[in-house]
């Protein structure tokens, strides 16, 4: 069964190890790319979505370091 692409977000969730295997699974590993292996993959996706909960968390405070709660202090 194919998934959307909002059941794979869902599915995957934020667990770098999910979207590291699923990119082996789905592109190969080693047998395409020598260096390319499960650990690498997972440092990546780690890296990456963690860049995305920073520049979430970036956007939601105020020019003083404070949090905005939906616009409202």
């Amino acid at each position: 069964m194919t998934m959307t692409d909002g059941e794979l977000l869902a599915e995957m969730g934020t667990d770098a190890q999910k979207w590291a295997q699923e990119f082996i699974r789905r592109f190969g590993g080693r047998e395409r790319c020598a260096f390319i292996d499960e650990g690498l993959m997972i440092g990546w996706f780690a890296n990456a979505i963690m860049a995305g909960h920073d520049e979430g968390y970036r956007k939601a405070i105020d020019d003083q370091g404070e949090p905005l709660l939906g616009g409202v202090r």
